[in-house]
């Protein structure tokens, strides 16, 4: 009996190269967090590599963080398992361009540079609160509006209560402010709930204030774009 079945020959060679942006359907979330990650600004990142171009040649700032966001988007914060999807994970190996980078070279780095810009901006406002610098110098080195700089300069400041919090905490002692307040258990709470019992994220992988800040950024951050991926 002759059976009519799709033959499977893993002998058989390809005539001509497979291209990546074949192996995924147009709507995969892979090609979403690439087109955040080519908006970004990543001169902070090139920023720690020889500008002369000599050296061992590294992988681009822009694949590593890309690989870094969307595995934290689907829920794998394994530097070791992501090594490992990088071979087997089709979109894995879409998103870094089939490369393989080992696990020693992407996550920790990334996320370090993520501690780094944060303690950027930090020592940026202490040169402005030194007297160093002024609020303009200030804002076009951390590439923001200078309101935007003296509202970070007032959380800053010691002692001194920031205005809108003191706004705002007179707001939520009136009757109507702790019935809005009280709308936060279906507003903001939910946000926790999905984090932990969606996303299976119960705990932080990294120690130390500021790496543990760097990586709570990430989550809420690949929790933002998975929502924005489904509006997309």
């Amino acid at each position: 009996m002759a059976y009519n079945c799709v033959a499977g020959d893993r002998d058989q060679l390809m005539l001509m190269p497979p291209s990546v942006a074949d192996w995924l359907p147009e709507d995969h979330l892979a090609w979403f967090m690439l087109d955040v990650v080519a908006e970004l600004d990543l001169s902070a990142f090139h920023a720690a590599y020889r500008s002369d171009g000599r050296g061992g040649a590294a992988y681009d700032p822009q694949l590593m963080l890309a690989v870094l966001i969307d595995a934290y988007a689907g829920g794998e914060r394994s530097s070791r398992r992501t090594e490992r999807r990088l071979v087997e994970d089709v979109a894995f190996r879409v998103v870094a361009a089939n490369q393989q980078p080992d696990h020693a070279t992407g996550r920790a780095r990334q996320l370090s540079k993520i501690a780094e810009v944060e303690a950027g901006r930090t020592a940026v406002l202490d040169r402005v609160a030194a007297g160093q610098i002024d609020t303009r110098e200030a804002a076009e080195q951390l590439g923001v509006t200078r309101a935007r700089v003296n509202q970070l300069l007032r959380r800053r400041r010691a002692g001194e209560p920031d205005p809108l919090t003191t706004t705002m905490s007179a707001k939520l002692a009136t009757p109507r402010g702790r019935r809005t307040y009280k709308k936060r258990a279906a507003t903001i709470e939910p946000i926790f709930g999905q984090i932990k019992h969606n996303r299976q994220i119960r705990s932080l992988s990294r120690r130390g204030l500021a790496a543990v800040a760097s990586e709570w950024k990430l989550i809420c951050t690949t929790h933002n774009l998975l929502k924005l991926s489904r509006l997309a």
